[in-house]
């Protein structure tokens, strides 16, 4: 099972239209392995996650929302890094891109995700990261977008809180 950090996030803070015009990356991610197919399987998908995830980075970049290549996240997942201020564009993109995204469909977050996500929040905080609390639909927004994930302290932090994060793909 793979889970990186805020799964969730990135899916949720792009269909939510990333309202702010912070500049910097965004800490959002997904997770995608080649093992788990996804919501809504299209004859476009690559079997390589990684090959697949650029191809969806660069049509979200092609729609005008600012998307790093996906990295491996040491996991056998993919971490996806958004940059904040992408404004309204952003759910159309998604739109446009879905079917190159190699990544799990993000369902509603429950209470029960939300109270998770507080918990992973805290322990990122315990150790070392300025992490805020999620918003009541999962997302994370305020000062999340500071958050450097290739600092060693973050990735230590991660390692230690990930057990905390709620699996939020389709499916539970």
């Amino acid at each position: 099972m793979t889970r990186t950090l805020l799964t969730a996030a990135l899916l949720a803070a792009l269909a939510a239209g990333c309202g702010t015009q912070q500049s910097g990356a965004g800490v959002a991610s997904v997770t995608a392995t080649s093992t788990t197919p996804t919501a809504a399987p299209t004859a476009t998908t690559s079997a390589d996650p990684q090959e697949q995830g650029r191809k969806f980075a660069q049509c979200m970049r092609e729609h005008g929302v600012p998307m790093e290549d996906p990295q491996p996240d040491g996991s056998g997942g993919l971490a996806v890094l958004a940059q904040k201020g992408a404004d309204g564009r952003t759910k159309e993109a998604i739109e446009a891109c879905r079917h190159l995204s190699p990544f799990k469909e993000r369902r509603e977050a429950t209470p029960e995700d939300v109270e998770k996500l507080r918990e992973f929040a805290k322990c990122m905080r315990d150790n070392g990261v300025d992490m805020p609390d999620p918003s009541p639909d999962g997302t994370f927004g305020g000062g999340a977008g500071k958050i450097k994930r290739d600092d060693p302290a973050f990735q230590k932090a991660f390692e230690t809180c990930r057990g905390s994060f709620p699996k939020m793909g389709a499916g539970k």
